[in-house]
């Protein structure tokens, strides 16, 4: 029940999933294995937004092993726009959060991927508490 509460909370704060226009702060911005970059935001409310590991059915076969959601390609225009950016900056973002598939079927509730900030890899050692929303962000502005 409490986990329904939360899901028909987020729903209606967020119709969809759907963020527009919304300002973050830059918590850490790093590139990963295949040369895309990995982002952490966060929320004036304790919540974080941005690329994170999940498991997939691929996944699932390969024991501990996790893939990255919701990066930025590095040939996108969105990838030098972090590139310009740094830890303590605001940028204003669009995107949607990820849905999990796994709980969807036969369920009214959406349920969006997420994972606990202190057990992400970027930022394990940063003393943050609260949970990170992967979101495929289509656009991203840094604000000067």
């Amino acid at each position: 029940m409490v986990h329904k509460e939360r899901q028909e909370n987020l729903d209606g704060l967020l119709p969809g999933g759907k963020v527009n226009n919304w300002i973050f702060k830059v918590v850490k911005i790093d590139q990963i294995e295949d040369g895309s970059a990995a982002v952490v935001l966060s929320l004036p409310c304790k919540s974080f937004v941005g690329s994170g590991q999940i498991d997939t059915k691929s996944s699932w076969l390969k024991k501990g092993s996790k893939e990255w959601r919701a990066t930025i390609p590095y040939e996108d225009r969105r990838f030098r726009e972090l590139a310009k950016l740094d830890r303590g900056q605001f940028i204003v973002a669009s995107g949607i959060l990820l849905e999990v598939g796994a709980f969807k079927p036969g369920q009214i509730e959406t349920f969006y991927a997420s994972q606990q900030i202190g057990e992400h890899p970027l930022t394990k050692g940063l003393n943050l508490k609260g949970e990170l929303f992967i979101a495929d962000l289509t656009y991203i502005a840094a604000l000067n």
